[in-house]
C-alpha cells in the first residue's frame, strides 16, 4: 500500500491503516520525503537548449543528451556476464531542484564554449 500525505484527511487514512495491520508477522513500512520531479518546462527548455547546441556543435541533440548525463550526472554500473558496465543516469530521475542544477551547469558549459543559449519566454516552451 502507498500512501502520498498531503493532508490531514491523507494522514489520518495511512494511520488507520496501519492500525489494521495484522502484527502476528513482521510488517516493513517504510516513509520517504516525497521529491518533486523535474518540470516538463525544465525538460522542453533543456530540449530547446539540446536542439540549439547541435546545430552550433555539429553533434546530434541525443549524443548531447548522453555527453551531459555522463559528465554531469555520472553512471550507473550494471553486469554484463560479470562484466561491469557503465550507463549515463537519467535525467528522468531529477528532482525540480536537481534539474535546476543541471540545467545551469548545462548552461555554465555553453557559456564556457563562447555559446549563448535561448531563454525563451517560460509560456512558450
Amino acid at each position: 500500500m502507498r500512501f502520498i500525505l498531503i493532508d490531514e484527511q491523507r494522514r489520518n487514512n495511512c494511520i488507520d491503516f496501519i492500525k489494521s495491520l495484522d502484527l502476528r508477522s513482521p510488517v516493513e513500512v517504510l516513509i520517504n520525503i516525497a521529491k518533486k520531479k523535474r518540470t516538463n518546462v525544465q525538460n522542453n527548455l533543456y530540449w530547446l537548449w539540446l536542439k540549439y547546441l547541435s546545430e552550433v556543435t555539429g553533434y546530434t541533440d541525443e549524443e548531447l543528451h548522453e555527453i551531459f548525463k555522463a559528465e554531469l550526472i555520472g553512471y550507473d554500473v550494471f553486469y554484463y556476464q560479470g562484466i561491469p558496465c557503465l550507463k549515463p543516469k537519467s535525467t528522468t530521475k531529477l528532482s525540480t531542484k536537481g534539474m535546476t542544477a543541471f540545467l545551469e551547469r548545462v548552461d555554465f558549459i555553453a557559456q564556457w564554449l563562447g555559446i549563448q543559449l535561448p531563454y525563451p519566454d517560460e509560456n512558450n516552451l
